[in-house]
């Protein structure tokens, strides 16, 4: 597996800004990202399963459909004006600092349609270019990122049992010591409610007035019964909520709550 600088353009190319049209002569094609999206992942690499190359890799990454993007761009060979082939390539964000790519080149330079094959994997990492050789070494990456975490997805949502990629960290009150806790995303955004944000930067180090459960919706005390703030990913500055401390017990595991104590009463 080569490593270059995320500076270093490798395979990525161009997105374009035009769709290309959806028929060649008299024959209807369908549009690249449709048919990336569509192809089957044994016809790209033998030994796999007959599945949409878009499910094969919602499954292996545990994401949502909508958090994989797809572009359609030159695969890196239009500089200056060169005749390139047409390429689509989909991105999946595993954190704030690492994603994986996978692009299929879907025309030649004579603007010919093809049976997609496989142009370039890789992945991005802490600035840093990772190339890959085959669809198991992808499997093998995005493997290797989840365990790389010290703990199991702490949300009762969770359906897989993994290790969580994002982190979860939780601040008892009052002014308790941090705990790191782990999560998915697509766990996290099942367990929350939507209609609550995080907080504004500038009210980091403090609870906001008019501030909201992020599990209920529903307003949260300024005095008497502390609420709960936790961070989630690493983003700088840190993505913080709020909630009242039988919301977020409700919504972790056993494991989890046991990890916090003491929070309140666990759930039974």
């Amino acid at each position: 597996m080569e490593v270059f600088s995320a500076a270093t353009r490798i395979g990525t190319g161009v997105a374009w800004a035009l769709a290309l049209p959806c028929c060649v002569g008299d024959a209807q094609v369908a549009p690249p990202i449709e048919t990336a999206k569509r192809v089957s992942v044994s016809a790209l690499a033998s030994g796999y399963p007959d599945r949409p190359l878009e499910e094969w890799l919602v499954e292996l990454t545990r994401v949502e459909p909508d958090d994989v993007s797809w572009e359609v761009n030159d695969c890196g060979e239009g500089g200056d004006g060169r005749q390139a082939p047409t390429c689509v390539e989909a991105s999946v964000t595993r954190s704030p600092d690492t994603s994986i790519h996978v692009s299929l080149v879907v025309q030649s330079i004579s603007a010919k349609t093809d049976q997609p094959e496989i142009w370039m994997l890789y992945a991005t990492e802490r600035g840093q270019v990772r190339v890959m050789q085959t669809l198991t070494d992808v499997v093998d990456y995005a493997r290797r990122a989840d365990s790389a975490v010290t703990g199991p997805c702490c949300f009762r949502q969770c359906a897989v049992l993994h290790p969580g990629a994002l982190p979860f960290t939780v601040t008892p009150p009052p002014d308790g010591a941090p705990v790191m806790l782990w999560t998915h995303q697509i766990c996290f955004d099942k367990s929350r409610d939507h209609s609550v944000s995080h907080d504004d930067p500038a009210d980091i180090g403090r609870i906001p007035a008019g501030a909201r459960c992020a599990f209920c919706a529903q307003p949260l005390p300024l005095i008497g019964k502390h609420a709960i703030a936790f961070d989630v990913g690493s983003f700088s500055p840190p993505h913080r909520f709020w909630s009242h401390p039988e919301c977020l017990t409700e919504q972790l595991r056993e494991s989890a709550i046991d990890d916090l104590s003491p929070l309140g009463p666990r759930r039974r």
